[in-house]
């Protein structure tokens, strides 16, 4: 019975992706995301800005921009800026599945010493779409990026 349950599952899932729209941008698209998380430091304020320069249909998109966050416990903030490479996939005309990479300028400054060099960060998230231009979504992140993060997602 397991087993059947569990080939259901897989079988429902796979058709859930096969029958998936096409994405919900194109090459053109941009937009804009802002959001809130928790970091290594504390409180995070990330937001970021991305065009989509490749289109492949069902298979997902790929697009690039810039990327600006800030964490901040106490005095103590750790900065990270630079580009960011951005790869979604569409799961429906509503949600979509992302994994986000970013290189840039870091940093790390208090009250007592500072120290600036190369930063990188790599997020994976979800996002949920209630029209063709505004949504929210989930990321969770390693390096300098937030560990868990929520934010809104809004599309020129």
């Amino acid at each position: 019975m397991k087993k059947i349950i569990t080939l259901l599952a897989a079988v429902a899932l796979s058709v859930s992706f096969l029958s998936a729209q096409n994405a919900y941008r194109t090459a053109g698209d941009m937009s804009i995301t802002a959001g809130v998380g928790f970091g290594s430091l504390g409180t995070c304020v990330a937001a970021s800005f991305d065009y989509t320069v490749f289109d492949f249909g069902k298979a997902g998109n790929l697009s690039f921009g810039g990327y600006v966050g800030d964490s901040i416990e106490k005095s103590t903030h750790c900065m990270l800026i630079g580009p960011m490479a951005c790869y979604r996939f569409p799961v429906s005309d509503s949600f979509d599945l992302s994994a986000k990479s970013v290189v840039g300028y870091s940093r790390i400054f208090n009250s007592a010493a500072h120290y600036d060099g190369f930063g990188k960060a790599l997020m994976a998230g979800a996002n949920y779409y209630f029209s063709n231009r505004i949504g929210i979504g989930a990321e969770l992140g390693i390096g300098e990026a937030p560990i868990i993060s929520a934010h809104v997602v809004i599309r020129l």
